[in-house]
């Protein structure tokens, strides 16, 4: 496959045509801010769909957020990729109309497998939740030749 992509171009073809079928996370709202091959910068604001019976965010829309970033993190070298592990720690509740930024980095990645940390906070910088996700490469690619 050649390209005259840079790693950040493609990153950003990638997760573009990704994004586009997409369902859940567009469905919670989920914008891309950064994206760049092993790093995924994300937002979603909190809305009122998302709010458990304590009146906080719920568990799951903060866990689809940082599975995304991870997501996006770890499919931006035109391979796909999926994870196969995943841990999460919630710091602190977030609450309606908080504005959630996750950001995924890749920590290392060996052969067909990688391992990313992903943070969530919200507006005033606090660290909402800790997220540790483990990929592994698949076969295909995510765009064709004729995409590049």
């Amino acid at each position: 496959m050649s390209s005259n992509l840079t790693s950040k171009e493609l990153a950003n073809k990638c997760i573009n045509k990704m994004n586009q079928e997409a369902k859940f996370e567009n469905h919670l709202g989920v914008k891309i801010i950064s994206i760049d091959e092993g790093y995924a910068k994300l937002n979603m604001k909190v809305q009122n769909f998302m709010l458990n019976g304590h009146g906080a965010c719920q568990g799951g829309a903060i866990f689809s957020f940082a599975d995304t970033a991870f997501a996006y993190a770890c499919n931006g070298r035109n391979v796909p990729t999926v994870g196969y592990s995943c841990d999460i720690t919630y710091i602190k509740p977030a609450f309606e109309n908080d504005i959630l930024t996750a950001i995924g980095k890749e920590v290392d990645l060996s052969k067909r497998n990688g391992i990313y940390n992903i943070e969530v906070r919200n507006q005033k910088d606090e660290l909402i939740a800790h997220f540790i996700g483990k990929s592994r490469a698949v076969n295909g690619t995510i765009l064709e030749e004729d995409e590049l």
